[in-house]
């Protein structure tokens, strides 16, 4: 995380949106390309009203079914075995019948509420229900489903308030693509083709290359899909939740590769939130001190996007059929007056690590995000703040990624050691 209070609320149009790209088509979409969550059907004028005749049907010709069958089990028209046997088929078709007419309204996309409706729906006893519970339940339904689809972000189940989480392909538009929030333009181009200074000597080095550590080590994952709940934490000190345990999958990936890594998982952000970087800055200090062979340090944090209406978005990308965390370079400059002269080696580096990352995960990064003050990177010309994924991301997209990331570290460090 950024900024001294991160996970607060932007402005929709503050946001550095850009088009999805290499976006999968999934074979029930049947609208152009378009998402099918409730939100964005919404926006794209919807309606979910000829799903909910449709499911209204489906409920007519389950209870038609039931009311012919009971009649003839009712009048002996059967015999025992053939009564237990159309018993069996009548539950079977009724709950299946009543399972389709709920998930086709979001078109096969499961969402919290149509699988909380859905549950509701397979428990209920067909056999037991009176006509007036069955219309109570298909009311209840149908006002949850009007909810979703016309006021999402101001849903309610069992008296918790629930907001949606939208998934946005933020990557970079190209390589050179920049951020910035400075008033320096460096040369992109220049500095991508310019070997980073952190990368001279490494096959020299006896000892470990690389430190892990957290300045914001308690910064953890939501463990939703499509909604959360209003209150939900953003903050852990589970180091198996939180960013550490991302620290250490990038940890154990580089190791994998025989690049010999230290992760520091203290949380500096414990005791003192306003402190942490000051803290972060003197860990960073006593291991490069114990550790000279140190070329590269990454400080790992995940970013934070929540709009004012409480809608969280996540960075992700969908890679190989799987979904993945979206990442950002972080890197800081003088411009405030710092003592960090030398940051354009940091931004070289992050241009190196971008370029080998959509090589072999395309989509994967973000623009890199120039800044006016330094982030400790003054420390080192290998010193860089990785941001992996948002807190509306799940802590297994964000693994998938710090896997990706530390492959291509790994990769950079082993061809500038030969």
């Amino acid at each position: 995380m950024i900024y001294e209070k991160r996970d607060t609320p932007v402005k929709r149009e503050d946001m550095p949106i850009k088009e999805k790209r290499n976006e999968p088509v999934l074979p029930e979409q049947s609208d152009g390309g378009k998402t099918a969550c409730s939100d964005c059907r919404r926006r794209a004028g919807f309606s979910i009203k000829p799903h909910v005749a449709k499911r209204r049907y489906a409920r007519i010709a389950a209870t038609l079914l039931f009311l012919v069958c009971f009649f003839a089990i009712d009048r002996g028209f059967f015999g025992s075995g053939m009564v237990t046997c159309l018993s069996e088929l009548m539950k079977d078709g009724a709950r299946a019948a009543l399972q389709s007419a709920v998930n086709e309204p979001i078109r096969g996309q499961s969402t919290l509420y149509t699988r909380l409706v859905s549950d509701a729906a397979i428990n209920t006893s067909f056999f037991g229900e009176t006509d007036e519970q069955a219309g109570n339940l298909y009311e209840q339904e149908t006002d949850e489903a009007l909810a979703v689809d016309n006021s999402i972000s101001t849903g309610f189940v069992d008296g918790t308030r629930f907001y949606p989480i939208t998934s946005l392909d933020l990557s970079a538009d190209s390589l050179y693509s920049l951020n910035n929030g400075t008033s320096f333009s460096p040369d992109m181009k220049m500095l991508s083709e310019t070997p980073p200074s952190a990368l001279d000597g490494v096959g020299e080095q006896d000892g470990p290359l690389v430190l892990i550590l957290h300045t914001h080590g308690e910064e953890c994952y939501t463990e939703h899909v499509d909604m959360y709940p209003e209150g939900e934490p953003t903050r852990s000190k589970d180091t198996e939740k939180n960013v550490v345990r991302v620290g250490k999958e990038i940890s154990d990936t580089l190791s994998d590769f025989g690049i010999e890594t230290l992760h520091c998982r203290k949380m500096h952000d414990s005791e003192s939130f306003i402190n942490a970087y000051s803290g972060s800055a003197a860990s960073v200090r006593k291991y490069l001190e114990e550790y000279p062979s140190i070329k590269i340090v990454i400080d790992v944090h995940r970013d934070a996007i929540i709009r004012d209406d409480g809608e969280s978005i996540k960075a992700s990308v969908e890679i190989a059929g799987e979904d993945y965390a979206q990442i950002m370079f972080v890197v800081g400059t003088n411009e405030l007056g710092h003592n960090h002269p030398d940051w354009q080696d940091n931004l070289s580096l992050a241009l190196s690590l971008q370029q080998s990352i959509d090589s072999t995960y395309p989509s994967l990064c973000r623009s890199i995000n120039l800044r006016n003050v330094p982030f400790n990177q003054q420390l080192s010309g290998g010193y860089l703040l990785l941001e992996v994924g948002t807190s509306a991301n799940t802590l297994e997209e964000a693994l998938r990624s710090a896997r990706a990331f530390g492959e291509n570290l790994a990769r950079l460090l082993l061809s500038s050691g030969e």
